[in-house]
């Protein structure tokens, strides 16, 4: 079988969205297009010092466009090579990658959905849902949900009105928990709450016909096995 085709992409901008959560747009070298779809990952490697090389994937948390750039949404983990080093890239710098890869994506016919995630699992919905509503033929007037899990406010990522291309999306992000009080649900500020909030969230949709998708810790989403039968 041949070997999967390596890209080098290199960094353009880096962006704090949290203590150690980063926002990191790149450029694919040598590509006027970099061809994608929303909810795909890439397989990003890296050599350590002591000569191991290191493979890691990440969702993308952009949207597909004319030009040869995407963005990722990730954590710095304690004595995780790979996510401090990305998180340390300075402009210019660049890494090696391979993909897009995954069949996480969003498939006709097209329903109302909940996107339910946790953390920088909001990745893959970011993209989708950029994508979705840069065109109104994409979205054709159905109703999308983003239900974000975290332990503190400050860990709600992207609700700012600047990262996210749209007012729509920006609006949506921001008055999430405020509109689901208003259907009746109710949420807390910690994890474990925000599991018992998503179990209820299922448990109330019940019967709906639309479409439910998770991304995120496995304990957030193996909480959500309504949507899975």
């Amino acid at each position: 079988m041949a070997a999967f085709e390596t890209h080098i992409a290199h960094l353009v901008r880096s962006v704090s969205l949290s203590e150690l959560t980063k926002h990191l747009e790149f450029e694919m070298l040598g590509m006027r297009r970099f061809g994608f779809v929303s909810g795909q990952w890439l397989s990003f490697k890296q050599v350590k010092p002591d000569g191991e090389e290191l493979t890691r994937a990440y969702s993308i948390a952009s949207p597909p466009g004319e030009d040869p750039r995407f963005a990722l949404c990730l954590n710095r983990v304690q004595d995780g090579f790979m996510s401090n080093f990305l998180c340390d890239m300075q402009a210019g710098d660049e890494i090696h990658c391979q993909g897009p890869f995954g069949d996480f994506i969003l498939r006709p016919p097209l329903r109302d959905t909940i996107f339910i995630a946790t953390g920088t699992g909001i990745s893959p919905f970011r993209s989708m849902l950029h994508w979705l509503l840069t065109d109104q033929l994409r979205h054709q007037g159905k109703q999308f949900w983003l239900v974000l899990g975290s332990r503190y406010e400050r860990d709600i990522y992207y609700h700012v009105a600047a990262a996210w291309s749209g007012k729509v999306c920006a609006a949506m992000c921001r008055n999430t928990f405020r509109a689901l009080r208003k259907a009746g649900l109710t949420c807390t500020p910690t994890f474990a709450g925000s599991i018992k909030w998503s179990k209820r969230i299922a448990s109330c949709l019940g019967r709906w016909a639309g479409t439910g998708s998770l991304s995120g810790m496995r304990s957030m989403t193996e909480a959500q096995s309504p949507f899975s039968r």
